[in-house]
């Protein structure tokens, strides 16, 4: 069950740090998501926003480390290891987002979601690990939202059929929407699949990941500001955000905010076809950042 909170009138204040070690990720159930599960999740509704990542209070080994990508600013810190091995760590991470970027853009037509846009009724295309892990938890969240999340904004994701044991996704033959016409000098593409509002906290999900290969036990991860993934400890300290003026632990979990603030009315409500007009701001708190990413966009839609 999808537990609201109370609503707040202060801005979020600083980030500050974390205690235990990251839950491993638990597969759902229909999708066989890799990152979720039933009831993971507590979404709370209000009027703040996460505090980016200049508010930490950073310990002295601390080494933090910015990359653009995917159209925002991901940042990393390290917590507990020279600043050279940590760099070399955060170029590793940032190489591989710029290569995740690649898979799952749908600026780019030859990315695994433009192939998808572009298959006609009945087709099928093979696509990366990266990409059909956001699928099922893009189909998950539909589900558990009632259709408040949409990558397809109302298109009708039930005809994206992902395959995670062949790797394929199938376009349903029963789809009748548009499909891609190549001698379209607009590129009408078929399905409007759009990663965007869980792609970036998939990222986190996978760079968080990558820091454990490393043997990077301590660690904070940002994308945009808006989404915030830690693991372990802040030096003697836990990582906490501040809510309403106090201290809220969240290592090993993921905290993500969606709001009309900075972009406006950006975040659309698929069952209606227009800008949401229900939440002002909303946000979500869990273990896997993916699902964090995409619950905030569903919270500013649901009631």
């Amino acid at each position: 069950t999808l537990r609201c909170g109370s609503r707040v009138d202060q801005p979020l204040g600083d980030v500050a740090t974390g205690g235990h070690a990251r839950p491993a990720h638990t597969p759902a159930d229909t999708y066989g998501c890799r990152c979720c599960h039933r009831g993971c999740c507590r979404p709370l509704h209000h009027e703040a926003q996460i505090a980016r990542l200049g508010d930490l209070r950073m310990a002295e080994e601390n080494h933090r480390f910015c990359h653009d990508a995917m159209n925002c600013p991901y940042e990393v810190i390290i917590v507990g290891h020279n600043e050279d091995y940590a760099r070399q760590a955060s170029t590793a991470l940032f190489d591989e987002l710029d290569q995740m970027e690649q898979r799952l853009s749908r600026f780019i037509d030859h990315s695994d979601i433009g192939r998808i846009r572009s298959l006609n009724p009945g087709e099928s295309t093979c696509v990366s690990p990266d990409t059909m892990d956001c699928l099922l938890a893009a189909l998950w969240v539909h589900r558990e939202t009632a259709g408040a999340f949409d990558v397809s904004l109302g298109q009708g994701l039930q005809h994206v059929i992902p395959d995670p044991e062949r790797m394929t996704v199938t376009l349903s033959s029963s789809y009748d929407g548009p499909v891609f016409d190549p001698d379209d000098a607009d590129k009408d593409w078929g399905m409007k699949l759009d990663l965007g509002g869980i792609g970036k906290g998939h990222a986190l999900d996978r760079m968080i990941d990558m820091l454990g290969v490393w043997g990077i036990e301590h660690a904070l991860v940002s994308a945009g500001g808006s989404t915030v993934l830690s693991v372990g400890r802040n030096g003697a300290e836990e990582w906490a955000i501040g809510i309403n003026g106090q201290a809220v632990p969240f290592s090993g979990l993921a905290v993500s905010s969606s709001g009309k603030d900075v972009l406006g009315e950006h975040v659309l409500d698929p069952n209606a076809g227009r800008p949401a007009a229900g939440n002002g701001r909303a946000w979500a708190i869990c273990p896997s950042a993916t699902v964090a990413d995409a619950l905030s966009t569903a919270f500013m839609v649901m009631d």
